[in-house]
């Protein structure tokens, strides 16, 4: 697993390094993201209440799920997580399973739509990250983020504790093929990476409405 996550992280790494592109003062989050379209829904299966935010014409949950179910394979990450603040993970199987009634597991495209929306993929991470929570790499460097829309993604990457603070990667789906991607957002870069992977390991999910 820590040698298929290193090559994920590098890819990451290596795609980042271009341009941000899109001016920051260019985003208009009034435009994209007004907070009349942001609230709360409840989750009828436990009663939990989770935020949601609408960007552009999708709407998407604004935490990660945190549904347990009587699942083996649906678990906090360790026993000292805050399930409320990072959610729960998944593997592959479960995730195509556990979105409320309602929701749906992204598809690949619904997350390019998001990141277009949020001003492409070499910025859209900064963008969608919360402004707390996240570890810089470098001493001296800080890790601060608007979070402008409210999407809040915070970091967790399924199992590997040695990338706690650092990296996110959610589940989606490939709707060609029903195959996993995982979308990776990372500390120290503005980029976010969606990369068609294979069904290994547990990551969070962010479920979008139907």
């Amino acid at each position: 697993m820590m040698r298929f996550l290193s090559i994920v992280i590098a890819c990451v790494f290596i795609a980042a390094c271009s341009d941000k592109g899109t001016d920051a003062e260019e985003f208009n989050a009034a435009k994209v993201c007004p907070e009349s379209k942001r609230g709360t829904f409840v989750d009828e299966r436990d009663g939990r209440v989770y935020k949601y935010t609408t960007i552009g014409d999708q709407v998407w949950m604004a935490q990660n799920l945190n549904y347990e179910g009587d699942s083996y394979d649906v678990v906090c990450k360790y026993p000292e997580t805050d399930c409320e603040k990072e959610g729960r993970i998944y593997t592959w199987r479960s995730a195509n399973e556990v979105c409320p009634d309602g929701w749906h597991l992204p598809s690949k495209q619904e997350w390019i739509i998001l990141v277009n929306n949020m001003g492409g993929e070499e910025i859209a991470g900064h963008r969608l990250k919360t402004s707390q929570g996240w570890i810089p790499i470098n001493d001296g460097e800080t890790e601060e983020h608007e979070d402008e829309c409210d999407f809040s993604a915070y970091p967790t990457l399924n199992n590997v504790g040695s990338l706690d603070g650092y990296a996110s990667a959610m589940w989606a789906i490939n709707e060609n093929g029903g195959t996993p991607v995982q979308v990776v957002i990372q500390s120290g870069w503005d980029a976010i990476k969606i990369l068609d992977t294979f069904d290994y390991g547990n990551n969070p999910i962010r479920c979008v409405k139907n």
